[in-house]
């Protein structure tokens, strides 16, 4: 308790001093400026501050031209990549297109065979048929011709046209 009541002391004593010492009447005041300067007092201030602005003027002018031909190299060096890679996806899509379109012709001439009188086989018809992009129905009553026409040769060759011209081949 002794610490406390000396620490309690030295505060009222230091706010007493410091009302006293800048309160109290007859307290320090700072110096008023009465205006009594000469031009050549105020004059190099004034030169100071003009070389002090046309320095950061020039500074601020070197720094945007910096920015700006940073950002032009940047802006050259997106478009060459983004020119790279949309001809690299193009030939990319394009080599894909030239690969499906094979395989659509190969792929219909597969199927042109299969609904083919010659050498058919009726299971590869039939899953063939079950797995084209016709709708179910069709599908269910082209199914059921090419069953009923399995073993009839003469009704056989009508049936697979019907299917061919269905599936657009």
């Amino acid at each position: 308790m002794g610490k406390g009541l000396i620490g309690l002391i030295v505060v009222v004593a230091l706010v007493g001093v410091g009302y006293f010492y800048f309160l109290a009447p007859g307290a320090p005041t700072a110096p008023v400026d009465t205006g009594t300067a000469t031009t050549d007092d105020t004059a190099a201030p004034a030169e100071e501050a003009a070389d002090a602005d046309e320095n950061a003027a020039d500074a601020a002018t070197d720094a945007v031209e910096s920015a700006t031909g940073a950002a032009t190299d940047a802006v050259e060096s997106a478009t060459d990549a983004a020119t790279d890679a949309v001809e690299s996806a193009t030939e990319a899509a394009t080599d894909a297109a030239n690969a499906a379109s094979e395989a659509v012709s190969s792929g219909a001439a597969a199927l042109a065979d299969v609904f083919s009188v010659d050498g058919f086989d009726f299971d590869a018809a039939s899953e063939a048929l079950q797995n084209s992009s016709l709708g179910e129905l069709e599908k269910t009553t082209l199914g059921a011709a090419l069953e009923g026409a399995r073993d009839n040769p003469e009704l056989l060759e009508n049936v697979l046209t019907q299917i061919r011209e269905a599936l657009g081949l």
